[in-house]
This record gives C-alpha cells, sequence and structure tokens, in this order.
C-alpha cells in the first residue's frame, strides 16, 4: 500500500498537471497565510496559548483554502463531507504545529513558519490525493 502510494506520487509529479495544481495551491495558500497570520496574531493576543491559536487560525484559513481549491483548483464540487475530512486534517496538522510551538517556546514566527512549511507539502498531498482525488 505504501509502496502504491509512493509510486502514484512520483508519476504523478511527472506530469504537468501536478505541477499546475501544486502552483495554484501555493498561490492560494499565499492568500491563506496571510489571512492566517493575522487571525493566529488576534487568537493569540485573545488565549495567550500559541496551539489553541493556532488551531482557530488554522480553522478560518482552512474555511477560505476549502472553498478556493474546491472551486478553482481541484475544479470538483463542494462537499460537506470532503470538506470537514479537509478541515480535519488541516487542523490535526496546525495544533501539532502550535503544540511543538508550546513544547518548545518558540517565537510565534517560527511556529508560523514550521506550520506553513508543513501545511504547504502535506496539505498539498493530503488535498489532491485524499480530500479531492484529482
Amino acid at each position: 500500500m505504501v509502496i502504491n502510494f509512493c509510486n502514484k506520487i512520483i508519476s504523478a509529479i511527472t506530469k504537468k498537471t501536478v505541477v499546475m495544481q501544486f502552483i495554484m495551491y501555493c498561490t492560494i495558500g499565499v492568500v491563506n497565510t496571510i489571512v492566517g497570520f493575522l487571525a493566529f496574531y488576534w487568537f493569540f493576543l485573545f488565549f495567550n496559548k500559541q496551539s489553541i491559536s493556532l488551531f482557530l487560525a488554522t480553522l478560518v484559513g482552512v474555511m477560505c483554502s476549502y472553498y478556493l481549491n474546491s472551486k478553482f483548483n481541484f475544479k470538483t464540487k463542494i462537499s460537506f463531507i470532503k470538506y470537514i475530512v479537509f478541515v480535519m486534517g488541516m487542523l490535526t496538522i496546525g495544533y501539532i504545529s502550535g503544540y511543538i510551538g508550546d513544547f518548545w517556546q518558540l517565537p510565534l514566527v517560527v511556529t508560523f513558519f514550521i506550520q506553513t512549511l508543513v501545511g504547504i507539502s502535506l496539505g498539498f498531498l493530503f488535498s489532491k490525493y485524499i480530500v479531492f482525488k484529482a
């Protein structure tokens, strides 16, 4: 199963469609990053906890991301079930990143940077091959 998944990723990377989808995913991600960082900062001022703040900020960004990616990138119908799967996966990535920030007492910017890097790579694979199956 793992080998099959890896083979799928390798063959998909060689296709131009995947490259264009990744570029569009990253473009949409820029918008989400700006919105997410502003939300993260605001929530941190209110809660004073990186894990909760990043979790909530990720929720804000994920709502926007799901809509834009389903409509413009992967061109799939919006589905409540797919939305829930997408939200749960992305919130898990966000919360784990925030937990690491709290555990290591990292500066807010470092925590957000880690979450952004992890979120881009894992988020794209999760979106393409699990949520949108494009």
